[in-house]
């Protein structure tokens, strides 16, 4: 079990705590680190496959720390100037700049106001929090100004680079109005000065909004991303986790939604992959190329103890033809599942009808590289006769997509700040029959298989597998012979799914994957053993 605890603690440490600090703002040594980018993009020129490489090398540094405050923007002003003539065509005006220019950023927050200043100044330059950096609240308005003009004369495009190991948060804009309304020592409080304090707070908190909806286009923010920003309502001495107290840039989406790019030290190509990453990669793949999401969760309907998959080989519905080869195969003339996934038993399969696209597939399967690849097929956006100049926007239109352990998040699995590791609001019920049980079924101090290692490190998968060992009990009381059976064939599509002996838990986003998958295979049969057991 020593191999876990790794990745355990890198599980329960990705997350920082605010600075305090008046902001100190300068040029700084260039950034000389070299990055990989996890995921594919759009790009000026050129697009950015994941896997390529990434650095500020040549880019002049400018570095803010500390408290955002009043007269911050004007210092940064002062800053720039000092290499003005280095970094600005003193001959052309809305120029592209002579030199590369990132403002990295690393502060707790401060005024709202001085960090939408500080935003328009930024504008011009690229935007960077490094790692084991934060940039939180009035900081992240701050962070949204990092935006280049590509050509003479053209709109500034959003350039902005956040770290897999740096927080970027977000949330409503907040006023103590401690010097907005003057109050003559001894004033007793009344309905009327009640009343002026609300109007006080709401006018402030409106100007504060239009402040941030009047940038929405320059910023070129999604508007659901706002409104959600708006009603992450700040809290004074809030000492809930982060992602509680501010939308955070962690997850695929929120980085879509603000024109942000990833950059990390490494990624990992993933020797094995279960169920859930590998639905999650489709899932990844098909947000890409769509904008659209999966909308059912494909262990429901194609795995469970009682049908779906075989109990051996690869898991995809029995009823699902191949394409007779390593690599999977497109037939147009097939509608009732025009892509074949490969041979093999390393190979998943799912299918979906989405809102707008219509039909979609997807595999998963492993090549003889010994690297996972997932390919979308989509009659529409997979055709030959989709346009030639949007074919680089589809991620997987020409080669299967190679798959890292971002991938396998898909687009709203975070890469840090990791929710807590709890039981579903619907098992609920089911464990509150037995309060007492919060241990496993069997020794933790014997020898272990993977999967109970993991069970027994992780404590609400612990008492997941404590309270099913109670209720098979008493399902089998009801019915010895199809509970017996389904179990034997629940435990082999559980390790064959979420294949605890392959997943590389010093990983921390494979390690989390895992944990994810037992969680939803050891929810799924409670629901089955209490079903059994209450009839």
């Amino acid at each position: 079990m020593r191999r876990l605890i790794p990745a355990f603690a890198a599980l329960s440490t990705l997350a920082f705590a605010p600075t305090a600090q008046a902001a100190d703002i300068y040029w700084a040594p260039p950034i000389t680190d070299e990055f990989v980018l996890p995921f594919g993009e759009e790009a000026f020129g050129d697009a950015v496959r994941a896997g390529d490489s990434f650095d500020f090398k040549d880019y002049l540094h400018i570095r803010i720390e500390g408290e955002i405050e009043t007269g911050d923007a004007e210092k940064f002003s002062e800053v720039v100037a000092e290499h003005a003539s280095e970094i600005f065509n003193q001959t052309q005006s809305l120029g592209v700049n002579e030199k590369n220019v990132v403002v990295s950023l690393n502060s707790g927050g401060g005024d709202f106001y001085a960090g939408l200043k500080l935003s328009d100044q930024i504008v011009g330059f690229e935007t960077y929090v490094g790692k084991g950096d934060q940039c939180l609240s009035a900081c992240a308005i701050a962070f949204l100004g990092g935006s280049v003009r590509m050509a003479r004369g053209a709109k500034e495009m959003p350039i902005r680079h956040i770290h897999s190991e740096a927080v970027v948060g977000f949330h409503a804009p907040f006023s103590s109005i401690t010097s907005a309304i003057q109050v003559s020592d001894g004033t007793p409080f009344s309905k009327e000065l009640s009343k002026l304090i609300a109007n006080q707070f709401y006018a402030q908190a409106q100007d504060a909004i239009n402040e941030i909806t009047k940038r929405m286009s320059a910023w070129e923010l999604d508007p659901d991303f706002v409104f959600s920003m708006i009603g992450k309502k700040y809290r004074q001495e809030d000492e809930r986790p982060l992602a509680e107290q501010y939308l955070l840039l962690n997850n695929v989406s929120a980085l879509k939604a603000t024109k942000t790019t990833l950059v990390a030290d490494r990624i990992t190509a993933p020797k094995q992959i279960g169920i859930l990453g590998a639905f999650n990669a489709c899932t990844y793949v098909v947000f890409e190329n769509t904008g659209e999401y999966w909308f059912y969760e494909p262990s429901a309907t194609m795995v469970n103890s009682s049908g779906g998959a075989t109990p051996t080989g690869a898991l995809i519905p029995s009823d699902v033809k191949r394409s007779g080869g390593p690599l999977p195969r497109a037939d147009m003339k097939n509608f009732m599942q025009p892509l074949l996934p490969p041979n093999g038993d390393d190979v998943y399969f799912f299918e979906n009808i989405m809102l707008r696209t219509g039909r979609m597939d997807c595999t998963v399967f492993k090549q003889a590289d010994g690297r996972w690849y997932v390919q979308t097929y989509s009659p529409d956006i997979h055709s030959p006769y989709f346009p030639e100049n949007r074919r680089r926007e589809i991620l997987d239109y020409d080669t299967p997509y190679p798959i890292n352990d971002f991938t396998i998040l898909g687009p709203d699995g975070v890469w840090n700040n990791f929710p807590a590791i709890e039981p579903s609001e619907g098992v609920a019920p089911i464990l509150a029959q037995f309060p007492d049980t919060t241990a496993p079924s069997f020794d933790c101090t014997s020898k272990l298989d993977p999967a109970a290692e993991v069970i027994c490190l992780i404590r609400p998968l612990g008492q997941l597998d404590g309270v099913l060992g109670k209720l098979y009990g008493q399902a089998v009381a009801k019915d010895a012979d199809n509970t017996k059976q389904s179990q034997r064939r629940w435990l082999n599509i559980r390790d064959r799914a979420c294949r605890p002996g392959g997943i590389d838990t010093n990983d921390p986003l494979q390690f989390r994957s895992l944990i994810d998958c037992l969680t939803y295979f050891y929810e799924m049969r409670l629901r089955e053993l209490d079903q059994i057991a209450s009839n």
